[in-house]
């Protein structure tokens, strides 16, 4: 019976940890609780920022649990733990340097490497292969990529619903492409991180009562990378430009803002700023809608989880056409090209 209902109670006990932090009266001591300071920031009020705590602590009992029929999910889990906590000290106190954090997302990669048994060993080009016969390769590799997809969800966390949305997307595009090779164990774990994220999902969109925090970025951005990277690398049929096509707005976002940092008069790539799509979208819409902030919010993640959308219904479609695959990055990059022209148009933004 519980197992046939572990979907049923990641979500339940996920949602009931969101609604405890979301309506318990931690922001009375300023407990893990969002500033409304900051360049990126667009919200209202002191809202909590332990939104992650919810999905880890529900998958964890679940797992604990059940911990015989659930090892790849605790593997997750400990290979996740460095970063995630490493986000929630830093929005208990704010003072995780980004350097830090950063270190810990490439520790979660290295980790998940060791204990999974997988990193990346193809990248869809036969004339590389050989390169990642090198396991220090691999395994460095595999770990940058954690960590920048880790750090991606945290990037594109400004707007309700849009981190874990997006990671809902991924997660259940990821599970259709695994029960259709036969990878029910992957598809399982997919389905139950999908569950969980959704339990917080529910109070954090559209309204904003809870944030995911930076802990709780960290884990989705951790268990995206550890998803993407298991699906191809365990099943050979599956290409591995359906995983990058699928964690591509999220990616490529990543990708854009630390050349944009780097390229300005400071070279800082770890200062926050507003010039993410989704905070040049929020301004327009703010400035030509008379809405109620919740609802521009709201209205700015869902336009933007078209491109997650998109992008994995497009995967999708052509899971078997490798041509097709890089096709959709292409179409992606320049459609999300033409938004950033048109928006900073829009704002006068430079």
């Amino acid at each position: 019976m519980f197992e046939d209902n572990i979907l049923l109670w990641a979500f339940g006990l996920s949602g009931c940890c969101a609604a405890f932090f979301a309506l318990h009266p931690l922001s009375k001591n300023r407990l893990a609780v969002d500033s409304v300071v900051g360049p990126q920031k667009i919200h209202q009020g002191l809202i909590s920022r332990l939104g992650g705590a919810c999905i880890f602590l529900s998958l964890l009992c679940l797992s604990v649990i059940n911990y015989e029929s659930n090892i790849l999910m605790l593997t997750l889990l400990v290979a996740t733990a460095p970063v995630f906590f490493a986000g929630v000290l830093e929005d208990l106190t704010g003072n995780v340097s980004a350097r830090v954090r950063l270190f810990f997302s490439l520790l979660t990669g290295m980790i998940f490497c060791l204990m999974s048994g997988h990193s990346v060993s193809r990248v869809g080009i036969e004339e590389m292969r050989f390169i990642f016969e090198f396991s220090v390769i691999s395994i460095s590799l595999t770990a940058l990529a954690v960590a920048s997809l880790a750090n991606a969800m945290n990037i594109i966390d400004g707007l309700n619903g849009l981190a874990s949305g997006c990671f809902i997307i991924i997660a259940l595009s990821i599970a259709i492409v695994a029960v259709s090779v036969n990878d029910t164990e992957l598809a399982f774990y997919a389905f139950l991180m999908t569950s969980a994220t959704a339990g917080f999902f529910i109070w954090n969109y559209p309204f904003g009562r809870i944030f995911l925090g930076d802990g709780g970025a960290y884990l989705l951005g951790s268990f995206a990378a550890g998803l993407a990277v298991l699906l191809p690398e365990r099943n050979p049929t599956v290409s591995p430009y359906f995983s990058l096509l699928i964690i591509a707005f999220p990616f490529y976002e990543l990708v854009r803002s630390t050349f944009r940092r780097a390229s300005k008069a400071s070279g800082v790539i770890f200062k926050p700023d507003d010039k993410h799509l989704h905070s040049l979208l929020f301004k327009i819409i703010q400035a030509r809608t008379t809405f109620q902030p919740w609802a521009q919010n709201g209205l700015a993640s869902t336009i933007l989880l078209l491109f997650a959308l998109g992008t994995s219904t497009w995967a999708l479609v052509y899971r078997n056409e490798t041509i097709f695959l890089v096709a959709g990055i292409l179409i992606f990059l320049l459609v999300y090209e033409v938004s950033v022209i048109v928006l900073r148009k829009a704002t006068g933004s430079s």
